[in-house]
């Protein structure tokens, strides 16, 4: 697929800079560091709310986990953008413990869904740092809705707002449509869809692709998910990366969640493959972590105490490098999934 250029109008980037300040839990005396290329909302909103706040601009030439925290730790950073594959990779990285991260008190994670148990890790290994996810896209201004820190819940009966994108930001409208355009019930699944001032104005010289999505003033994301009785949006998958296996959905972010609560596991991602028998299967790629051994066996096995057969992987494949990523840091499953598709069709 060839890349989309996303037109946003003065007032939308306006509307989103402001509204990421009131988001924000602190505001004074801010600085950033840069991972991403300013061409993508994870640097570009910070350019315009750190600029906008009086705040510091600390620009990497591109993610490193040590030039991360080399940054962090000699210019007493407060902020930064980081997917999920890059706080792993902090996390993991043998020199963790030799650098002062202390100053970092706000981190914005999204681009890809965060496995509770790497938020748990990330929380007890960073205990200063606050965490904020942020679930958007570059159509919808960078962000739609935010998981607050006050929101990282891990025990109780509002835990499971851990797996949650949180609520709706400030003049921000988020809604679950189901198939026949009608708003779904709590807990039901259904397409996101997002309204408000911070949308884009449509793609740059491709009214086609513009009208595939924008309807009435509402971005349809192409993503699955639903919203519960307290407003926190919950997202199931790209409907693209959606496995049907024998009649069944199975979202790869449910099983991914699981294998990377496996201690051998250092970075996971769950794709369909074609199946003869169920149309699609369930395939996990794998990446142990350094001295770590575990069999494909061992993986389905720990998969079954955790979520239902169906949804297991029937297959799994061990890299000994790291998953293919875009610039930003997500992984690229189409990479993963593509050769094996190659003189096949998908039927989704």
């Amino acid at each position: 697929a060839h890349p989309k250029g996303v037109m946003m109008s003065h007032r939308g980037l306006f509307v989103a800079t402001i509204t990421y300040l009131a988001m924000l839990p602190s505001i004074e005396d801010l600085s950033f560091v840069y991972v991403a290329g300013y061409f993508h909302f994870a640097a570009a909103s910070a350019l315009l709310y750190i600029t906008l706040a009086g705040g510091t601009h600390v620009p990497l030439p591109k993610f490193d986990p040590v030039l991360v925290m080399q940054a962090i730790s000699e210019h007493k950073v407060s902020n930064a953008v980081l997917v999920p594959t890059m706080i792993n990779m902090l996390l993991n990285h043998p020199d963790f413990e030799r650098y002062d991260l202390s100053s970092l008190q706000t981190c914005v994670y999204g681009g890809s869904p965060m496995p509770e148990a790497l938020m748990i890790q990330a929380m007890a290994k960073l205990p200063g740092w606050r965490f904020f996810q942020i679930f958007g896209m570059t159509e919808t201004g960078g962000f739609a809705t935010m998981l607050r820190w006050r929101d990282h819940i891990t025990s109780g009966p509002k835990a499971k707002r851990l797996r949650s994108a949180g609520q709706p930001a400030p003049g921000v409208t988020v809604k679950v449509l189901l198939p026949d355009g009608s708003v779904a019930p709590p807990d039901t699944l259904g397409e996101i869809v997002v309204g408000g001032d911070t949308l884009m104005s449509g793609y740059l010289n491709n009214p086609g692709a513009t009208a595939a999505v924008l309807h009435d003033g509402w971005m349809f994301t192409g993503d699955a998910g639903t919203m519960d009785e307290d407003g926190f949006l919950y997202v199931a998958d790209r409907l693209k990366d959606m496995i049907v296996t024998g009649g069944e959905n199975v979202y790869s972010i449910e099983v991914e969640r699981v294998l990377f609560m496996h201690p051998a596991v250092r970075e996971a991602a769950v794709i369909g493959i074609p199946s003869a028998q169920w149309g699609e299967s369930v395939h996990a790629v794998v990446v142990l972590k350094e001295g770590a051994s575990a069999t494909a066996d061992d993986i389905v096995a720990f998969c079954r105490q955790h979520i239902g057969g169906y949804k297991c992987p029937r297959s799994v494949e061990f890299r000994a490098e790291a998953l293919p990523v875009t610039p930003v840091g997500k992984v690229r499953k189409n990479v993963l999934r593509d050769p094996y598709w190659a003189g096949h069709t998908k039927k989704i």
